[in-house]
């Protein structure tokens, strides 16, 4: 099926998926100043979910930003008061709000990304990967994963601590995103650090586990 987005066309909405996702990763951090792109994205960013608080008073332009912390870049839309937001082309297509046990989850992973970041610093590469054995030779395809899967460890605190993602909030946005009990994403900190047992892998076979647990029943 065709996807249009104004007036371009596009086989299929993947088609169009794998070019915006090719230009983001491979864009250097910059204001982008190419036509075709910023018309593009300012029809993506109008069909956010939540576009009227995106675009507020106006978008003076649009950039390319380095995640200031984890691995790739971002969009992100400069207002014409100077002010900025970062926002998602996956959210923009599917129009899909993040629900707050998603979101809840993703502070849960950002609380602990230092770890993950240490880890990866004693790593030499060429490595195994844990999953497939195969060498991991490039910086870029390297992925790190949790041996017993991330979530299953969050279930696991969440009992210890006697409570659900639902009941869990959240503060801040993007990659400043963080539990709003400090006490408890100290404690949580600390779990894993204890229990959680890290392992290098390949990118593709990091997607490839994550999509076979997503496709697991739920008991």
């Amino acid at each position: 099926m065709k996807f249009y987005l104004g007036d371009y066309e596009y086989p299929t909405k993947s088609e169009f998926i794998r070019e915006i996702s090719s230009y983001l990763k491979t864009a250097k951090s910059h204001i982008i100043t190419n036509q075709e792109m910023t018309e593009k994205l300012s029809l993506l960013l109008h069909m956010h979910p939540s576009s009227e608080r995106k675009i507020g008073p106006g978008i003076k332009h649009f950039k390319v930003e380095k995640n200031t912390q984890g691995s790739g870049s971002s969009f992100v839309a400069v207002r014409i008061d100077g002010t900025e937001e970062r926002f998602s082309y996956k959210t923009c297509i599917t129009g899909q709000i993040q629900t707050k046990r998603s979101e809840v989850l993703e502070a849960l992973r950002f609380a602990v990304r230092d770890q993950l970041f240490a880890f990866r610093k004693t790593l030499t590469l060429p490595i195994k990967c844990a999953l497939s054995g195969n060498e991991i030779e490039k910086n870029e395809d390297l992925h790190i994963d949790h041996k017993t899967p991330f979530s299953e460890l969050v279930r696991e605190f969440l009992e210890l601590e006697s409570t659900t993602l639902e009941k869990l909030n959240t503060c801040g946005n993007g990659e400043n995103l963080e539990l709003a009990d400090k006490d408890l994403e100290s404690r949580f900190k600390k779990f894993h650090e204890n229990n959680a047992e890290l392992q290098p892998s390949l990118m593709k076979e990091n997607i490839r586990k994550g999509n076979d647990l997503n496709r697991m029943p739920v008991l």
